[in-house]
């Protein structure tokens, strides 16, 4: 499996978000942010085929209201963070594991990309360290979101549902 850099992983997500719901991000660190980060929604989804690996989102109210404005049409205000935060945040999941897909050679190997999940908002947070993860925080002017990024191949770790979902063979 192809390595994903940090700074690559963060432009996949400003790209994404730019391109779906005009969400403008930079890559920031936590000292960087006027508050703690403090995630209220998670989810992941995980890829299989020619290896595995899960890719993990993290985001506070405020980035979930203002990306889910910007995909339903309407302003912040309108939303609720914790019902529509999440749905938007479990379909940037599947987005982001589509680019990572192709990014890792999807166009040329087939990988398989399974149903994006929202997380129970106490779980465990996405691993930041170690076994090859890699992460990047990205600040809009909102909130922020977090987006990690986890090799299970060398761990022998096969997520549970690599197997599941269709060929993320890329076509398009």
């Amino acid at each position: 499996m192809s390595e994903l850099t940090p700074r690559r992983l963060g432009e996949l997500m400003t790209e994404a978000l730019e391109r779906i719901a005009f969400v403008i991000t930079e890559p920031c660190d936590e000292s960087d942010l006027p508050l703690p980060f403090s995630p209220s929604q998670r989810a992941r989804i995980s890829i299989g085929g020619v290896g595995c690996a899960t890719v993990w989102l993290e985001a506070d109210d405020g980035f979930l209201c203002e990306f889910a404005a910007g995909l339903l049409g309407c302003d912040p205000d309108e939303v609720d963070p914790t019902a529509a935060g999440r749905d938007a945040l479990t379909e940037l999941a599947n987005i982001i594991g589509g680019s990572v897909v192709v990014e890792l050679g999807g166009t040329d190997r087939e990988y398989r990309l399974g149903l994006p999940e929202a997380l129970d908002p106490s779980a465990e947070p996405a691993p930041l360290e170690g076994d090859g993860a890699v992460h990047c925080l990205l600040a809009s002017d909102e909130g922020a979101v977090r987006a990690c990024f986890r090799d299970d191949s060398a761990a022998g770790d096969r997520p549970a549902d690599a197997d599941a979902g269709g060929d993320a063979r890329a076509a398009a």
